[in-house]
């Protein structure tokens, strides 16, 4: 249970969009048209991936706010930086084999959000999981300072 509560705190962006083809299935990407997108927070978003994706831990200082505000599978709460790096840790560690495909996302100077699914070996099971979520930030000062996440049962 401790593994699907951290997958909850798990975001990443890359961007896989297709045309907009009535042939394509509701569960392939589709290209939005939507406002202009902020390339500040278009960089935020890219290191943010790279925490994810990459572990380089050394850029949550540049990607989340001290304080960082998450409503999710816990409930709401306030975690410090620290706390958030060692809960994205722990996530990582435990599914190591951890995969994201993000299919829409919009971002402007204060907020983004992204649907997406994620891929990951339970550790319980040993078998292949997919979950689908949307998440939506708020940003403050060019950070992560406020995310609110669902997330699909398996």
């Amino acid at each position: 249970m401790r593994t699907i509560a951290l997958l909850c705190l798990v975001v990443l962006v890359g961007c896989n969009k297709t045309k907009n083809d009535p042939n394509h299935s509701a569960v392939e990407p589709i290209n939005r048209q939507s406002v202009e997108e902020d390339s500040a927070t278009v960089a935020l978003f890219d290191r943010w991936e790279k925490v994810w994706r990459d572990g380089e831990y050394d850029l949550i200082a540049s990607c989340v706010a001290d304080k960082y505000i998450r409503h999710d599978i816990k409930g709401e709460r306030v975690v410090t930086r620290e706390e958030y790096e060692q809960e994205i840790k722990q996530t990582r560690e435990a599914l190591p084999d951890i995969k994201f495909i993000v299919y829409d996302n919009s971002f402007s100077k204060n907020e983004a959000w992204l649907r997406y699914t994620m891929t990951y070996t339970s550790p319980e099971t040993n078998e292949m999981v997919t979950r689908k979520g949307i998440q939506v930030y708020r940003i403050v000062h060019g950070k992560l300072a406020e995310t609110w996440m669902t997330m699909l049962e398996p």
